[in-house]
């Protein structure tokens, strides 16, 4: 066996294996003494006869031109070998003949020829006595030079209404042979047969003639090829490059499955498709009629071009033709889009750009027709107005602001309020969700994470709207004592924001952020600065949730000031005022009385053990730190609250 390239239809470069053999398969009809299996020697290459039968006491000889008679018993004086064995149980013959045909017996037989001048010859098998009922045997003949072929289908699976090419590749080395007689038998799924004959002549499937590429078509008038399992027997008989006449054979098959389908005419109607009923568009379906001629499944598959989407979108969706179904129907396929895809959509029309047919049968899938084009199809306007394709839409404007509300009047915010503008389609209860965050770090908008480390409040409320109506508001109440309490400074931003229902936990749509203009945290009820004990810029707890500080035990401390940290409210009253200075001036004394360190609460605010310098100045920080925010002067404890661990 070699492997060249040869040239296939369609002017396309293959590489098949060629095979140098003749196969035979002959019966001992009933009280029948002999056969004689033809073959011919087409080069002074080594040749090799496998053969065998059910038989083992058959007997057999080589002749040929000029009387030569070989024998098992004079063989070796010709210069050649013979080996028998039974090829089921010898496993040194399965490796000496692993080619052999198997179905007929279990006797084996290997003839190495001698080198013997090119011409035809013959192997004669003799029964004594007779065979009492027929006896197949089976012959391959292989040779390592001259003429070889292969077989093959332009598809191993074919629909029943398209043709199948069988192609034969006759070469002797790297040279197409020409002029050779190529015949194919074809043995249908019923086991009838018909013999058709290959050419090479450039002509109807062959795209090249004299390429050594000879082609038949089965089925090219139209009419459907008969489902089942077809097996292709080539016989092919020529002159060589050396001029000597060769034989040989092969042996393909291919299986034919259900009809393709085909498109109508390409007019599609579409439409928005909301399959879960939560008022909200999914996608949209597009509907086309098909030709269906079998039983079987068909896809469609359509390539879809989406104004405000960046790349193109596919459509897909099956219909399947029962036993008795009809030969036409209609193909619908669904062009599912993401929440991310809706929310972005803007006013146009959708341009079918690919549609394609697809046929499921028996384990294959062929594409049966396709069709291209800038525009193939159109779509009706679809657009964003007003929601987007959603049950609902957020509108402008959207603005916030801090309330210092009646009950407590007590100069600072208790709330502050988001307003978000909102339309519906459907009038009802809905259910709200937002999360008010702020930033841990100056450069906030630099750095989206910063964000994230500080939650301040997540929110969640009902709200009834009303369908269609003129611009409506949701308010968003945050309340202030918890942005005081963490102490973060303003614009501070709104997310996640999110709508269920009507009247159902699904989610309707997911709202934009919003950023706030600036407050100042001492603005907010309960107002507490947060602990910067290594004083660099930074709230410890940002620090600490960003994994950039250690905090071992969770205490809200970072390690390397946990310990002998002190309030500067040392004595516990709620209040920063003349007590706590007194408290502070007299660790600062009995530290310096003692002249060592030891000395903790109160005065050790940095928590190292030691009431000095360090802790002066970090005193003195924290308290002119905290100017009133009524009169924004310094006076040291008025009104103020008194700082409290994190």
């Amino acid at each position: 066996m070699c492997e060249v390239e040869v040239m296939a239809r369609q002017s396309r470069e293959i590489s098949v294996p060629l095979l140098l053999t003749q196969q035979h398969f002959k019966l001992f009809q009933a009280s029948q003494t002999s056969v004689s299996i033809p073959f011919t020697i087409d080069s002074l290459d080594p040749q090799t006869v496998f053969w065998d039968s059910i038989r083992d006491d058959l007997s057999w000889q080589i002749a040929g031109g000029g009387g030569l008679l070989m024998t098992p018993q004079n063989i070796v004086m010709f210069g050649g070998a013979f080996v028998s064995f039974m090829p089921f149980d010898d496993s040194a013959g399965s490796l000496i003949m692993p080619t052999v045909p198997r179905s007929t017996g279990s006797h084996g037989h290997t003839i190495y020829l001698p080198v013997l001048p090119p011409g035809s010859y013959s192997l004669n098998i003799t029964a004594n006595p007779p065979p009492a009922e027929v006896t197949p045997v089976s012959v391959l003949v292989m040779s390592t030079g001259g003429a070889a072929i292969s077989v093959f289908p332009s598809e191993s699976r074919v629909a029943a209404n398209r043709s199948v090419v069988i192609s034969v590749a006759v070469y002797h080395g790297i040279n197409p042979i020409t002029g050779a007689s190529v015949a194919l038998t074809i043995v249908r799924p019923d086991s009838t047969s018909v013999v058709v004959m290959a050419t090479d002549d450039g002509l109807g499937s062959d795209g090249r003639a004299k390429d050594g590429l000879y082609v038949a078509t089965l089925g090219d008038n139209g009419s459907l090829l008969a489902s089942g399992e077809y097996i292709v027997l080539a016989e092919v008989e020529g002159t060589n490059q050396a001029g000597h006449a060769f034989k040989r054979d092969s042996a393909t098959g291919f299986e034919v499955v259900a009809a393709c389908g085909q498109f109508s005419n390409l007019i599609f109607t579409d439409a928005a498709f909301d399959d879960n009923g939560d008022n909200r568009m999914d996608g949209i379906r597009f509907t086309t009629p098909i030709q269906t001629p079998s039983e079987a499944e068909y896809e469609m598959k359509l390539k879809i071009i989406v104004p405000w989407w960046p790349k193109p979108l596919w459509a897909d969706g099956r219909v399947s033709r029962g036993p008795n179904g009809p030969s036409s129907m209609q193909a619908t396929a669904e062009l599912e889009m993401s929440a991310e895809q809706l929310e972005a959509m803007r006013p146009g029309r959708l341009k079918i750009q690919e549609a394609t047919l697809v046929l499921h049968a028996g384990g294959l899938r062929l594409s049966c027709d396709s069709h291209f084009g800038l525009e193939l199809w159109s779509s009706v306007t679809y657009n964003n107005s007003p929601f987007g394709g959603w049950g609902m839409a957020w509108t402008m404007p959207r603005n916030d602001e801090g309330i210092d509300s009646i009950i407590d009047d007590g100069g600072e915010y208790d709330i502050l309020r988001v307003r978000y503008g909102i339309k519906v389609r459907e009038t009802g209860e809905y259910r709200i969700e937002a999360t008010l965050t702020a930033a841990c770090r100056p450069d906030a908008f630099e750095h989206e994470d910063s964000w994230r480390l500080t939650d301040i409040e997540t929110i969640k409320f009902k709200r009834s709207l009303i369908a269609a109506g003129p611009n409506q508001f949701v308010m968003m109440d945050f309340d202030g004592s918890k942005i005081g309490l963490k102490g973060f400074s303003g614009p501070y931003r709104v997310t996640d924001v999110a709508i269920y229902g009507p009247y159902t936990e699904l989610l309707n749509y997911k709202g934009p952020q919003h950023v706030t203009r600036y407050y100042d945290a001492r603005q907010f009820e309960n107002y507490q600065a947060p602990f910067d004990y290594d004083r660099n810029g930074i709230a410890d707890i940002c620090e600490i949730r960003d994994g950039s500080a250690p905090d071992t035990n969770g205490s809200g401390i970072i390690d390397e000031f946990e310990g002998g940290r002190c309030p500067l409210d040392t004595d516990g009253d709620g209040e920063i005022n003349q007590e706590d200075l007194s408290n502070f001036t007299n660790s600062w004394t009995a530290a310096s009385e003692r002249g060592t360190g030891g000395y903790s609460c109160p005065g050790d605010y940095n928590g190292d053990g030691v009431v000095d310098q360090e802790d002066l100045i970090l005193f003195l920080t924290m308290w002119f730190g905290y100017t009133d925010p009524g009169t924004g002067g310094g006076n040291p404890g008025v009104g103020r609250k008194a700082i409290q661990r994190p």
